[in-house]
């Protein structure tokens, strides 16, 4: 892969999986997808080298109560500020949020350390006051859409990177995630390195039924088309008219791991988009992206 060409900073949409995707040879991970991420993270302390890393996670929406009894995602009517966590434990790191439920107990005392950073944390708030969104700075950990596909990509963790967790709105508007994507843009001017983690397709049916299910692929293939084709506003377009085909409800019942890559494409603007790698299995998908510099001029690879 290519270093960026530029002082902007590239953005991703990275698919994470379930919290087993941290195990590459268990039962319920994807070992190719978790090679990808893995070679990715490397990739990004060598090549990209961040000052910051900003992440949106699926499993947080703003007002959610997320705790570690399970996930709480429930899109409500009215409108709430974004939110961004700041929940450093003992150590100084960010605390865990271990909201996945009836696994093995040893998944819970697994640990991934990365660092908050307060200063940091209300430079986004002002990033984002500019732009007219309101956010508050609340005392919380990351979720699993964060620390689990961050520690197959830094085993060894972030070292001096400060990490920033930003939800997402309440809300399953795509252009409201959009305008959030492009409000965080100025940020890739200031070495930040803007991650967001869903999923290309993610229906739980694969938990009663292997599959294989043919809405996975032609989701996961009809995002690519929308997101590779398009810029800018017509990238919008194409992402938001996707959510109206029927194909979308039966690859997202609800649309939290999709939103995150409206949020990427809003940050991207009229940047080149580019899909890595991909693996379709049963009702889940696994489209990773990267929008921006390192796929201006040539073809983007992490083998």
């Amino acid at each position: 892969m290519t270093k960026p060409t530029s002082t902007r900073l590239p953005v991703y949409f990275l698919s994470h999986g379930g919290p087993t995707f941290m195990y590459r040879d268990g039962a319920g991970g994807q070992p190719d997808a978790w090679d990808f991420i893995n070679g990715l993270g490397k990739h990004i302390l060598n090549d990209i080298k961040p000052k910051t890393i900003l992440v949106v996670s699926a499993h947080w929406a703003s007002g959610d109560e997320t705790s570690d009894a399970g996930y709480t995602y429930s899109p409500a009517k009215g409108a709430t500020a974004i939110q961004i966590a700041h929940g450093p434990d003992a150590d100084g790191n960010h605390k865990l949020i271990y909201d996945f439920s009836n696994f093995p107990a040893h998944m819970y005392k697994e640990k991934f350390p990365s660092k908050p950073n307060l200063k940091l944390a209300k430079n986004v708030k002002s990033t984002l006051a500019a732009s007219g969104i309101e956010s508050e700075i609340v005392d919380r950990g990351i979720d699993h859409g964060v620390w689990v596909p961050f520690k197959v990509a830094f085993p060894d963790g972030l070292g001096d990177i400060p990490l920033i967790q930003v939800s997402l709105f309440n809300s399953e508007d795509p252009e409201r995630h959009y305008k959030l994507g492009a409000a965080l843009a100025p940020l890739r001017d200031q070495g930040v390195l803007i991650v967001t983690s869903g999923m290309s397709v993610h229906n739980l049916l694969f938990r009663r039924n292997p599959g294989p299910f043919k809405f996975s692929a032609e989701f996961d293939e009809l995002l690519k088309d929308a997101v590779e084709a398009q810029e800018g506003q017509d990238r919008l377009n194409a992402l938001t008219h996707l959510l109206t085909l029927p194909v979308a409800r039966d690859a997202h019942p609800t649309y939290e791991h999709i939103l995150p890559i409206h949020v990427a494409a809003g940050a991207a603007f009229d940047d080149k988009a580019k899909r890595l790698f991909t693996a379709v299995s049963g009702s889940l998908a696994w489209g990773e992206y990267i929008f921006g510099d390192d796929v201006k001029g040539g073809v983007c690879s992490v083998a």
